[in-house]
């Protein structure tokens, strides 16, 4: 609001222009059935003061002189609110950790180790507690970001305290909906975040190595890689575990993390589930280790290759709806079988790519009125993508203007206004504008060749 997040931000202007920018906000969509709520505002510092709480109540009161059918919220996140008084909290948990014999280890630096691993502990403390007292008292609902351990103590404290999970970390969902489901002042979830975007660069990204990923990523890293669905539209397997967490998918999903980085110790943030990607497909690390990753909602899953069965584990002693198995690659066919009750529910299987008949494969995902999407591919003859080789393409476009070329990898070397680009993971994706009644695309990556004509 008054207070700054960075040089020469909106709080310069707060005071003159909030009453206009929150009537358009509602004006714009008034009429819009996928708004639900409207939000005041996300992570500002003095929310938790009496000057914040009175802004929040006078913005709040002036949206429902407008539109008084939604609920109004703010994302609150506690340790942002806190303010001045973040050096008692994290002085109170640091000797807690030291009471009970925990050591901070950090690879950037102590303080976002301690907000990495310790939030649980941050963000009941009690002044967070006396905090969120003012931060919640002119809003319909409380927006709690990354705040899931205060949910059962709230719901008894402040029993007409309505609940949401604002912002939250994307491998934290199972955990999350059980309280969602079990609490009925908490009324859902809504994850950091749905799409990549291109800034925070880094924040979602494995690594294995300082400069790779987390809060210390470097050039050429740009996207956030954060997204359930990639930059390109691509979901990603957190995208399914969230399905199967929802009970929106029964088929178990299957992921494989990345064998290259087996044995290494994973930097990872709170957004990060793993490195795994769908893909059974790994050329040369054949007899070497690997850890395959299934996540679903029952009792247990069996694993095969190729009909032999490796290994049948109980789901969620790790993490909610997801199995862990280590096994050794194998060219083949991946089969995982879900039970629950002791019976069958379903099963999903994941094959190796047949490379000796490579392609590219281009398919219209969408064709607008302005924008034509035109999702690109190596694939095998059988449709299956081949995912673990770099193949340099190139876009030749007659009858369209060229928007945007690239892909969801968070590390380019190419810029998105460039002819070419490094497929990732086996994807690229082309947003054309046409500029004649027929367009022509060909794209060529080593010695394949694509086309397509529309």
């Amino acid at each position: 609001m008054t207070r700054f997040k960075g040089d020469f931000d909106y709080s310069l202007v707060f005071e003159d222009q909030w009453r206009k920018d929150a009537t358009e906000m509602v004006e714009t969509d008034f009429n819009h059935p996928s708004v639900i709520l409207y939000s005041i505002g996300n992570e500002i510092p003095e929310i938790g003061t009496a000057h914040g709480s009175r802004l929040a109540k006078a913005i709040h009161d002036h949206i429902k002189a407008i539109d008084d059918s939604r609920p109004t919220l703010a994302g609150i996140n506690g340790v942002f609110a806190a303010g001045d008084k973040m050096g008692q909290i994290m002085g109170d948990v640091m000797a807690q950790n030291a009471a009970e014999g925990i050591e901070i280890e950090g690879n950037v630096n102590d303080f976002m180790t301690l907000l990495d691993t310790n939030m649980d502990k941050i963000v009941v403390h009690p002044a967070i507690t006396k905090t969120l007292e003012f931060a919640t008292a002119s809003t319909d609902i409380a927006g709690y970001n990354y705040m899931t351990a205060r949910y059962y103590g709230d719901a008894k404290a402040y029993p007409n305290r309505v609940m949401v999970g604002s912002e939250t970390y994307p491998p934290a969902i199972a955990r999350n909906w059980d309280i969602v489901e079990e609490l009925p002042s908490v009324i859902g979830d809504f994850t950091w975040t749905g799409w990549d975007y291109i800034g925070e660069a880094g924040v979602g990204v494995p690594a294995y190595a300082f400069g790779e990923g987390g809060f210390g990523a470097q050039f050429p890293c740009q996207l956030a890689f954060a997204g359930d669905i990639d930059i390109t539209g691509f979901c990603r397997p957190q995208s399914y575990y969230r399905e199967i967490v929802f009970g929106l998918r029964e088929a178990p999903y299957i992921a494989v993390q990345n064998p290259n980085h087996f044995g290494k110790t994973l930097i990872k943030t709170p957004w990060v589930l793993s490195d795994a990607t769908h893909s059974w497909t790994w050329s040369g690390i054949e007899g070497k280790p690997v850890v395959v990753e299934v996540y679903a909602k029952g009792d247990e899953v069996a694993l095969y290759l190729d009909d032999i069965l490796l290994e049948k584990k109980a789901i969620g002693e790790e993490l909610g709806c997801l199995v862990r198995f280590e096994t050794v690659y194998q060219p083949g066919e991946l089969r995982a079988v879900l039970y629950r009750d002791g019976q069958v529910v379903s099963e999903s299987i994941l094959a190796t790519a047949d490379k000796t008949n490579p392609s590219l494969t281009l398919e219209l995902s969408h064709q607008g009125q302005e924008l034509t999407y035109l999702d690109i591919a190596h694939t095998d003859q059988n449709g299956q993508v081949i995912g673990d080789e770099d193949l340099t393409l190139h876009l030749t476009v007659e009858g369209a203007e060229v928007l945007g070329f690239g892909t969801g990898n968070p590390k380019p070397n190419d810029h998105y206004h460039s002819l070419d680009t490094t497929t990732f993971i086996g994807r690229a994706l082309a947003i054309l504008k046409k500029t004649a009644e027929t367009t022509t695309v060909t794209v060529t990556g080593d010695s394949l060749t694509g086309e397509i004509e529309f």
